[in-house]
């Protein structure tokens, strides 16, 4: 994470952190990437929304609508919108965050026969631990922690301590529907078998295969600018 930063710049990571909807201060220095800036759950959940939202970022609300006690709507609220990634972008990391559900840190969660997306978060001294994660129709985060500073026990990490809860939600949202959404795929983008390791394109039945999306024209073997 270090490296990226250093690569992109201090600078146009805490812009994107604006786009994203992030109102808290982040720190333009590299120190971000190892947790110096700090955000609430509802930025973050909400700025993880804008992946399946293919780039669309929209504002939290907390009311939806104010009815009388004849039921007749008096106000309805509607999210303001802004476009916050280019859609193929979006769905890059719509990618990356299903292969943490289904071969890294949020394996537990590979069981539901759904298409389903997150990461996983964890301080220092397991102080706080977090499950950000979404499927195609709504995105939910969990934060475990103390209102003060202090550690949850040894080893409690975001998969230990607030994935399961993140699961559990899940499954009262899915509930017995067995017709999955799916995410919407841009027109660009292609998809390969490449090894886990090393990047390269193998065949679809190599044992360290994995299958990843990437935008046209990037995909391994290809030369490209940016």
């Amino acid at each position: 994470a270090v490296q990226v930063i250093a690569d992109l710049g201090p600078q146009l990571v805490a812009d994107y952190a604006t786009r994203f909807g992030f109102t808290s201060e982040i720190p333009s220095f590299l120190s971000i990437a190892l947790g110096a800036g700090e955000a609430t759950l509802l930025e973050i959940t909400s700025a993880y929304s804008i992946f399946p939202n293919l780039g669309v970022r929209l504002e939290p609300y907390e009311i939806l609508r104010i009815t009388d006690r004849a039921g007749n709507l008096l106000e309805e609220n509607r999210p303001m919108s802004y476009d916050s990634l280019p859609a193929d972008t979006a769905y890059i990391m719509t990618s990356l965050l299903r292969g943490v559900v289904e071969r890294g840190t949020g394996q537990q969660a590979a069981g539901i026969p759904w298409p389903l997306a997150g990461k996983t978060g964890t301080v220092d001294e397991y102080t706080d631990a977090w499950f950000v994660g979404f499927d195609p129709e709504i995105t939910v985060g969990v934060w475990v922690g103390h209102d003060e500073k202090r550690t949850l026990g040894d080893g409690e990490e975001g998969a230990r301590a607030a994935l399961p809860i993140w699961i559990e939600f899940m499954r009262a949202h899915i509930g017995e529907r067995a017709d999955a959404p799916t995410f919407q795929t841009p027109s660009n983008i292609v998809f390969l078998s490449v090894d886990r390791m090393t990047g390269n394109i193998v065949a679809p039945s190599s044992p360290d295969a994995i299958h990843e999306a990437f935008i046209s024209g990037t995909e391994p073997g290809i030369n490209f600018q940016q």
